[in-house]
């Protein structure tokens, strides 16, 4: 069963417009890694997550200026 957690990644890579593969060489996280995320069949350790959600804010805020 998939949780917040994995819908939050795949929300999180989808907003990027990258695949699984870029998204993964973004954050140095290997593909099969972002799929077991994305699929709920694993989780990512919590310091990662916080890692994506600060670097796509703050990519996202500089794209909006």
């Amino acid at each position: 069963m998939k949780s917040s957690l994995s819908n939050e990644i795949k929300s999180l890579r989808q907003a990027t417009g990258l695949s699984q593969s870029k998204f993964g060489v973004m954050f140095g996280v290997p593909t099969a890694n972002i799929a077991r995320w994305e699929q709920g069949l694993s989780s990512p350790p919590t310091y990662v997550l916080t890692m994506m959600r600060q670097i796509l804010g703050e990519e996202s805020s500089v794209q909006r200026s």
